[in-house]
């Protein structure tokens, strides 16, 4: 059986609270059952009792100080006006009191056995479920240890993308972008302050979910820098610019009409683009790189692994090499391992790799942070069904990209301390569906028990 992703408790510390509540509220339920200790002798003593039979009950006047013998002669005082006849009204403080106890005792058992229920409830619904639910903060990449599991490495097979799951590239990417359209643009771009490339990059960010492909950003740079100088003059013109959410919201329809509408070509746009980054590489390569940053952890994990592995992305394969090298990531010193922009698409990559006799019987794994290519893999059917597909919540993807994973049952979301650690410890999936919790803005999904 393949060990949980983290060590669970059998019976969660907040169920055993409860469930001590519960006894508790029991136990005071038997408790106000039961009359107060003196209540039944006082009520025999004085209820029967007329006026000057009660006064022996009182205490002497002698037994007092002062205080007690103020309070002896206003007692006095009201006795001597009560006529001798008349009954002294009951003091009940046993009888009368008993009814209501009972009433109040049944509601606190019957509460206590409530809380007591819905406590084993929720502690057995829990433990049928994944350690990954009863967790309440993600393992640090440091507890992320394999010690004490078997090594069942050879067993699993994984596929990454590089953008937004190992590499933050959009620095990098959006500035390339613009120095691309500034290049192939240059009579729009001459009149370009560094205030607009300012502006236009910050905007850039803001859209990278919706970049598929490098070469977008040089239509995303001149589009927002054709937006930016149209706020403008929109008051003379009576007009205004499409906004950032407007641009993400319409990218599918915009990118091929634009290209359509500025006479561009998609490979020739790929072929300017990949060039322009070599030329920033050839003249400063440190300048190149330093905007790309790996996400925390994810080298050391990578390198920690002896997992098969292989990269699978739309990034030209020489430009993820150089990444991986700089930062010190021995696994993919082979460039065979890495698929890029041109060597086949994701889904291609993925039915030649589960159709190599070395890895037949694996456990696949392929991890994306972009939901419509995962839903392309699912939308090949049981071609590459046995693909165990994986959204992760830091890369370049929306709150309401993680929401629509919701209802994809093959999905399953892991933070960056889960992916660090799946990537040394993989785990097959036993359940066909799974379990979905809700997490912050997005997102995330359990594992199968």
């Amino acid at each position: 059986q393949d060990p949980p992703l983290r060590d669970a408790p059998t019976c969660p510390k907040v169920w055993k609270r409860t469930a001590a509540v519960g006894l508790m509220t029991i136990l005071c339920g038997v408790v106000v059952a039961l009359p107060p200790p003196h209540a039944t002798t006082l009520h025999a003593r004085v209820a029967t009792t007329r006026p000057s039979e009660a006064r022996s009950v009182l205490p002497a006047p002698a037994r007092l100080g002062g205080a007690g013998q103020a309070f002896w002669r206003a007692m006095a005082s009201r006795r001597n006006a009560v006529p001798e006849s008349t009954p002294r009204t009951r003091i009940s403080l046993g009888g009368g009191h008993k009814q209501p106890n009972v009433a109040a005792s049944k509601g606190l058992i019957w509460s206590g056995l409530l809380i007591l229920l819905g406590a084993a409830c929720a502690s057995v619904r829990a433990l049928r479920q994944s350690p990954r639910v009863l967790a309440s903060k993600p393992q640090p990449l440091a507890m992320c240890s394999v010690a004490g599991f078997p090594d069942d490495s050879q067993n699993h097979l994984w596929a990454l993308d590089f953008d937004g799951v190992l590499c933050d590239t959009e620095p990098e990417s959006s500035m390339s972008g613009w120095r691309a359209a500034a290049r192939y643009w240059p009579e729009l771009f001459a009149a370009a302050t560094p205030e607009d490339e300012e502006d236009v990059l910050g905007k850039m960010a803001k859209l990278r979910p919706i970049v598929e492909t490098g070469y977008e950003n040089m239509i995303l740079a001149r589009l927002m820098f054709e937006e930016l100088a149209a706020s403008r003059r929109a008051r003379d013109i009576g007009s205004r610019p499409l906004t950032v959410g407007e641009v993400s919201a319409n990218w599918g329809e915009l990118l091929p009409r634009l290209m359509d509408k500025w006479g561009l070509d998609r490979q020739e746009m790929i072929d300017y683009f990949g060039q322009v980054r070599d030329d920033w590489m050839a003249e400063d390569l440190d300048g190149w790189l330093r905007p790309n940053r790996m996400y925390q952890g994810v080298v050391e994990a990578l390198n920690a692994s002896s997992v098969d592995m292989y990269i699978i992305t739309t990034k030209q394969q020489r430009f993820a090499h150089a990444l991986l090298k700089d930062a010190g990531c021995t696994k993919f010193l082979d460039k065979s391992k890495i698929y890029g922009l041109g060597m086949g698409t994701k889904t291609e990559v993925m039915a030649d790799l589960q159709r190599r006799a070395e890895f037949e019987g694996r456990t696949l794994h392929f991890i994306e942070d972009r939901l419509k290519t995962l839903q392309a893999v699912i939308g090949k059917g049981p071609e590459l069904g046995s693909w165990q597909l994986y959204l992760c919540d830091w890369g370049y993807n929306s709150p309401s990209d993680r929401n629509q994973a919701l209802v994809e049952d093959r999905i399953a979301g892991v933070d960056l301390a889960e992916f660090c650690d799946l990537l040394q410890r993989p785990k097959k999936w036993t359940a066909q569906v799974m379990p979905k919790v809700g997490k912050g803005e997005g997102v995330t999904i359990g594992f199968g028990p």
